[in-house]
Order: structure tokens, then C-alpha cells, then sequence
């Protein structure tokens, strides 16, 4: 991250089949940009690599990676592949890490309408404290896997679970070294919002139908959300 660095790679995880949207949501755009370019644009200047995960249907892989053609990004990311379809976000996860040349990275899921600088720093700090195999933030009872920092000491632990049948990202929040960030905790509150308010709503937005991108692009219109996806500072 371009302060205080603890990771220096993120990775979008792109390879949803986006079944209940009717189309790939990395396709959709949001004021001029692709949701996958846009998001690449502002990882860009907080990280200095980014990955993207694709799917094992090639199908898929075709029609992300003529999203990157298209897209204004400045350098080239680096791809991984699912070692097999179907197996949802956590098999993205799993694939990544495994190829990682580094201890860990970012993850973030394609839609996320919102980059928070300070919460990403937070993170990156807990999940690199001793002991810790990864750090999410938590919001309403409820943990935000795709918006995470993950180390490769949970790569054990991510093949048994896949091996057992799980599909669920939300399972790793129980797991041991687990870092849950509270954004609702006074004092991490306080940091998220020194420079302006923190809106957990905005960042953690869920996009999965058509309603939820309608409702998206009402918040667009709405100047909650700019083209600039980078935000908080």
C-alpha cells in the first residue's frame, strides 16, 4: 500500500458466475468504467501489484479478459486461475494464495462500489501482527470476506474446507487466526472516519440482483459514489 505498507499485492476476485445479476458483474458499468477496470484504477494506487482471479470456465476467462483489454489500467495484472468451476469465492481465494510469491495480499470481490483507504490500512495492519492468518471487517453481526487481507498460513485450512464441500467465505471468520475488525468498536471507528465519515453501508454494499445495481447507481447519482472508487482520505 502506498502508506505504511504491509502488503504490497491485491487481488480482485472475479470469477463469480453472477447467475442472480443475469450477466458478469465485473461487465457492468459504473459512470464511463467496468466495474473490473474501475476497480483495478484505484487499486493501482494503493498497492503496487494486482491480481486478478478468473474462473475456470473459459467461456468466462473470455470475456474478463477482453474487460482488460479495454481497460485504461497502467500496467498489466498478474491472472490466476480456479483449479476447478463451481466452487465458488472460496476456491478464487484458494487458488490465489496458493500462487502468491508473497506471504499475502488483499482480496476484494469485483463489486465493491467502494475502496475505504483507511480501512484498508487497518487491516493490513491487523492481519500482519503475529500469529494472524488473516483480518476482515465486520459490520452488523455480520464479517465482509470479500473485502480482506488473507496470508498463506490459511491455505491448510481453505483446501480442507473445500475438500469437505464448504463454498461459504463467511466460514473463515470463525477459523483460528482470524483477525474480525468491528467497525462499529468507538476506536476503530474513530480511525476510519478522521478525514471524512465512514459509511458502512456504502462500502460493504451488497451487489447480487439487478434491484441492488439499480439501487447502486441511485447512490452514483447521488454523488455518494464518484469515479474515483478510492475513498476516506
Amino acid at each position: 500500500m502506498t502508506s505504511a505498507a504491509s502488503f504490497a499485492r491485491a487481488v480482485v476476485l472475479a470469477g463469480g458466475r453472477s447467475r442472480r445479476m443475469g450477466s458478469i458483474k465485473a461487465a457492468l458499468r459504473l459512470g464511463r468504467q467496468a466495474l473490473l477496470g474501475r476497480l483495478i484504477l484505484g487499486l493501482e494506487r494503493l498497492f503496487s501489484k494486482v491480481a486478478v482471479s478468473l474462473p475456470a470456465d473459459p467461456a468466462l476467462q473470455k470475456e474478463i479478459l477482453a474487460l482488460l483489454e479495454e481497460s485504461p489500467i497502467s500496467r498489466k495484472p498478474d491472472l490466476t486461475i480456479d483449479g476447478a468451476a463451481d466452487l465458488g469465492p472460496m476456491e478464487g481465494l484458494r487458488a490465489s494464495l496458493a500462487a502468491l510469491p508473497e506471504d499475502g495480499a488483499f482480496f476484494v470481490a469485483v463489486d465493491m462500489p467502494v475502496l475505504w483507504a483507511p480501512l484498508l490500512r487497518l487491516l493490513s495492519r491487523e492481519a500482519a501482527r503475529p500469529g494472524k492468518r488473516a483480518a476482515m471487517p465486520c459490520w452488523q453481526g455480520r464479517c465482509e470476506p470479500a473485502c480482506a487481507f488473507y496470508r498463506r498460513g490459511l491455505l491448510p485450512d481453505l483446501e480442507a474446507a473445500l475438500a469437505r464441500g464448504e463454498r461459504s467465505l463467511q466460514a473463515i471468520a470463525r477459523w483460528p487466526g482470524v483477525e474480525a475488525v468491528v467497525v462499529e468498536d468507538p476506536q476503530v471507528a474513530a480511525e476510519l472516519s478522521r478525514s471524512r465519515p465512514f459509511d458502512p453501508a456504502l462500502v460493504f454494499f451488497n451487489l447480487n440482483t439487478p434491484a441492488d445495481w439499480r439501487a447502486l447507481l441511485e447512490r452514483r447519482r447521488a454523488c455518494l459514489i464518484l469515479d474515483d472508487p478510492v475513498m476516506g482520505d
